[in-house]
């Protein structure tokens, strides 16, 4: 799967973020904000909760939360800029493992592509990135989901996030906006 399309989009929302905001995501930022999400993830899927009766979310929240995590993983590799991993063809990764494993290993990749940042070894760095997404990817495929599901939620999540950025924008720039607060309209000003 390509994901050129989604490196693109991602790189705008960024942008977009970081205006609207006037602050800057630094690399380790997006490493853990990468992790949180993956954290979050785990909390509706349950496997490992082995102490609770409770289930696991829908299959649409669930994965809601993992695209939040595609969102800083294309977000990390924007900040590598590397042709490599834009013009990956990508696959989902699906080793022959528990999920806790593979959570494990998607951390880890993720401290490593930190590490190797870090370090300026470019050459390990594309690999290892690479490597982290097709994890990545496994796992949510690997959740009952394919790699269409996870293209066409990204584009809803995506759409959704721009949409919030546009409305936090325009308050800080001094707009009006009504904000229903338990049946009531409230007008909302800088």
């Amino acid at each position: 799967m390509q994901l050129k399309e989604m490196f693109d989009m991602q790189k705008q929302l960024d942008t977009r973020i970081e205006r609207s905001h006037d602050r800057k995501l630094t690399f380790v930022d997006k490493i853990v904000a990468a992790i949180v999400e993956l954290g979050e993830a785990a909390n509706e899927i349950r496997w490992f909760k082995k102490w609770s009766n409770k289930g696991q979310s829908s299959k649409e929240v669930i994965l809601e939360e993992l695209i939040d995590g595609v969102h800083f993983i294309l977000s990390i590799g924007n900040s590598i800029e590397s042709n490599l991993i834009y013009l990956h063809d990508y696959t989902a990764k699906m080793e022959l493992s528990d999920f806790s494993e593979d959570f494990v290993r998607i951390i880890d990749g993720l401290v490593s592509v930190k590490v190797s940042y870090q370090n300026k070894h470019k050459n390990l760095l594309d690999y290892l990135y690479v490597d982290l997404m097709e994890n990545y990817l496994g796992f949510i495929c690997k959740l009952g989901f394919d790699m269409k599901d996870i293209e066409m939620m990204y584009y809803k999540k995506n759409e959704i996030n721009h949409k919030d950025r546009i409305i936090i924008i325009k308050l800080l720039r001094g707009g009006r906006f009504e904000k229903m607060d338990r049946g009531r309209s409230t007008i909302l000003r800088r």
